[in-house]
């Protein structure tokens, strides 16, 4: 049955209680026991509907806010945040010898954290590139629908100081070597397989760091087990590191878990 036809035929009955001048305590108490319940419910039906809108829309109608929501708060992207010891880029125009004092115990710097091998990922990334009118329809289609061979995760931020330049082949596979994935309660502890950095647009600063993980094991098995719930990604970062939780259960799509 439609649920707007429960909540109109709902709403009806409780406007035919409450259409008394002076009610009865008795009476009144009935009243928002019915109420209440049709509260309960709209908010329920309201969150249902708002929610997860990549799951009931093509993504060709996602608009710049679904995008940025699958891209920046949803189960395939999380946050951390690590003590910030260094000190501050130099400001715009000024000599690269001159930057600003260290930072203070109490500073942070936030790094995003996306899966962004799922296809939900592709498609917000196809779907920015298309209202950005930087790709056409026929390309967003073609990256959207690309299943990669690894499981990739990527660590963006606008500050990577902790990372180093990685200049070199060197630097970039100490880091590599330095990075897992792990779920403790089913002893799964598993390295990338491949560390690629990607440079802002000067070509000199670095802007984020995409990991890629097997999907198999030497022996042909899954890496995930069918009954794996979530892994947490553990990075380096300087003195701290980078750990945030993804949570397998909420990764899914209508075609079912989606990494």
């Amino acid at each position: 049955m439609d649920l707007r036809i429960i909540v109109v035929s709902f709403d009806r009955e409780v406007l035919k209680e409450t259409k008394v001048s002076v009610i009865p305590e008795v009476r009144m108490s009935k009243v928002v026991g019915r109420i209440l319940p049709m509260f309960v419910f709209l908010g329920l039906v309201g969150s249902i509907l708002a929610t997860d809108a990549w799951m009931t829309k093509d993504f060709k109608q996602w608009d710049a806010k679904v995008v940025s929501k699958v891209m920046d708060d949803s189960p395939w992207a999380r946050t951390a945040t690590v003590s910030k010891y260094w000190p501050d880029a130099p400001k715009p125009g000024s000599s690269p010898e001159v930057q600003g004092p260290a930072s203070t115990d109490f500073a942070q710097a936030t790094y995003l954290v996306r899966w962004v091998s799922s296809v939900t990922m592709h498609r917000a990334i196809a779907r920015k590139g298309m209202l950005n009118q930087n790709e056409s329809a026929d390309e967003a289609d073609k990256y959207a629908n690309q299943i990669p061979a690894t499981y990739d995760v990527a660590v963006i931020g606008k500050d990577m100081y902790p990372f180093g330049p990685l200049a070199t082949d060197a630097a970039i596979e100490q880091l590599r070597q330095q990075v897992y994935i792990e779920n403790r309660m089913a002893n799964l502890h598993v390295m990338p397989i491949k560390a690629e950095p990607r440079m802002n647009d000067d070509g000199k600063t670095l802007a984020a760091v995409t990991f890629h993980f097997p999907k198999k094991n030497p022996d042909g098995t899954p890496v995930f087990a069918p009954s794996l719930k979530g892994v947490d990604f553990v990075c380096p970062a300087g003195k701290d590191e980078i750990r945030v939780h993804f949570d397998f259960t909420r990764m899914v799509t209508q075609q079912g878990l989606d990494l």
